[in-house]
């Protein structure tokens, strides 16, 4: 398998066995879109551009090296990170690539995907005994550059970096990093929400939001987003009583991952779209979904302007 491929998550995996389904047309888009995109992850070149272009304020540049044969971004704090198979790595362990994680780059969905049109072998996974094995798989980041992109890779570094802002009437704690995008999103809610009921509704029925909480991701020993500071829950009123989140569903529910849409809780699309234009991505979009979740990937929105670029 290409290096490349080791870029897709999990998601990747579910999307690119769609393109398998028995439907002409979806099948075949599919097909070209995912052969691109493999392709795509495959030229550093247009995913440090969507990289540099979400963070201009801490990557100076990038290009690539002929004598080491390979790409390197450097830093405002004129760090070095070498591609190395995509793991962006520092100098002295670029060699060693194979013994870390991939930093994550994959096509994030423009659309929420349908879980009946899951393919069988795909089903046959997610209800695997072998699936939460998998999820606990013991290689982990390098996280030289998230220190350089978050501010430090352990928790006492990060909490330099932890602010106290108020979203929506509440107080949360979020890296620095995403205060201003997250105060835009606000901006726009609050302009629309005197003149969409949705979105009034949205805001009335709302029971918390959180952000900042360092701990690891569901059934893995990776660090979550929000151990960085740079995601947040939403959560509504009631919400125990709503299908919100895989895990939460999948105790009591051994086919938690046939939940359709109309099931379960979701913000409104129009939150969901602003979110997403200041570099937020909603988990609701994934297969492993997490309807309550927001994080600021601006890189993943980026990519999708180097998709566009990279076809023609």
């Amino acid at each position: 398998m290409k290096y490349t491929k080791k870029l897709l998550p999990l998601i990747m995996i579910f999307l690119f066995e769609l393109c398998l389904l028995d439907c002409a047309p979806q099948k075949d888009k599919m097909q070209k879109t995912f052969a691109l995109q493999n392709k795509l992850l495959g030229q550093p070149k247009y995913v440090l551009t969507a990289l540099q272009n979400a963070y201009p304020q801490i990557i100076t540049s990038f290009s690539y090296q002929p004598k080491e044969q390979d790409w390197v971004v450097v830093t405002y704090d004129n760090e070095k990170y070498y591609w190395a198979m995509g793991r962006l790595l520092p100098q002295k362990k670029r060699n060693d690539w194979k013994k870390y994680k991939p930093y994550v780059f994959y096509y994030y969905p423009e659309e929420f995907i349908n879980p009946e049109l899951y393919p069988s072998k795909y089903i046959e996974k997610l209800t695997s005994s072998e699936f939460k094995k998998e999820r606990l798989v013991p290689i982990d980041y390098e996280y030289s550059f998230f220190n350089s992109l978050y501010g430090g890779s352990t928790q006492k570094d990060i909490e330099q970096n932890i602010v106290t802002v108020k979203f929506l009437n509440y107080k949360i704690n979020v890296n620095k990093i995403i205060v201003q995008p997250l105060k835009r999103v606000e901006t726009q809610i609050i302009k629309l929400h005197k003149s969409n009921k949705e979105i009034e509704h949205f805001i009335k029925t709302l029971e918390s939001i959180f952000g900042y909480n360092w701990r690891l991701i569901a059934d893995t020993n990776r660090k979550s987003n929000h151990s960085w500071g740079t995601a947040i829950d939403i959560l509504p009123i009631n919400w125990r009583k709503k299908k919100v989140y895989w895990a939460w569903e999948r105790s009591a529910n051994k086919n938690w991952f046939m939940v359709p849409k109309s099931s379960r809780w979701c913000p409104p699309d129009s939150i969901i779209a602003i979110f997403e234009n200041e570099g937020f991505i909603w988990g609701g979009k994934w297969d492993l979904w997490d309807n309550m979740h927001f994080e600021y990937r601006p890189e993943l929105l980026k990519l999708h302007e180097e998709f566009k670029n990279f076809t023609k």
